[in-house]
């Protein structure tokens, strides 16, 4: 049990853990966020996942499998000439899988991800009509990334760095139609951290993408 900040509001969850599900190691977990919708308490989210951190205890694959339901806002252009904007609240229901693949142990991965979401709004007065301009859409889509850390206490860094680079392609990927929106996007993040003092850290964090 718990409260966190949500799209500027305070919202109550319950998260829990199952460990040791079909094999040892694995873990299930859940998490459902509870917020106050008027004029009634009203369920804002919930996800699952289950997760190996060695493929079935066997190949040094790490897997997830998420599934989630979750209530976010997003800006959308409801005027492209006048160039306003308008906040939309929306729904968005999805499942991905990930695996991730050590390459130099503790140091650098790489990893792949499939995705598949529906994404329509809350409010179905916002769908394409007369009075509306809220276009439902799906993202079908295939990421991979690559991860590299020199860092020795990810919780607590005195010195080191990391990067993570994430390509992600939707729509048409190498020729094949997966469905939903045709786009690309990269993100690229990185920090490094390092002691100017006694019991004084520095650190430099960045991140940038194109989409």
């Amino acid at each position: 049990l718990g409260l966190e900040q949500d799209d500027e509001a305070f919202v109550g969850f319950i998260r829990g853990d199952l460990n040791h599900l079909l094999i040892p190691t694995d873990i299930l977990s859940g998490k459902m966020q509870v917020g106050y919708e008027d004029p009634k308490a009203d369920i804002r989210s919930y996800s699952i996942r289950y997760y190996q951190p060695w493929l079935f205890n066997h190949a040094p694959i790490g897997f997830a499998w998420d599934i989630w339901t979750e209530f976010k806002n997003q800006i959308l252009t409801k005027d492209k000439q006048l160039g306003t904007n308008e906040v939309i609240r929306n729904k968005r229901t999805g499942t991905d899988v990930i695996l991730n693949f050590p390459l130099i142990k503790n140091r650098l991965s790489m990893s792949t991800k499939a995705l598949y979401e529906d994404i329509s709004p809350y409010d179905d007065s916002l769908v394409d009509g007369d009075d509306g301009f809220f276009n439902e859409y799906q993202i079908r889509s295939l990421s991979l990334g690559f991860s590299y850390s020199s860092i020795l206490k990810m919780h607590n860094p005195s010195s080191g760095s990391y990067w993570n680079i994430q390509y992600e392609q939707g729509g048409d990927v190498l020729g094949v139609d997966v469905g939903g929106l045709n786009f690309y996007r990269v993100k690229l993040e990185a920090a490094t951290f390092f002691s100017v003092m006694k019991d004084t850290i520095f650190g430099i964090h960045a991140v940038g993408g194109l989409f």
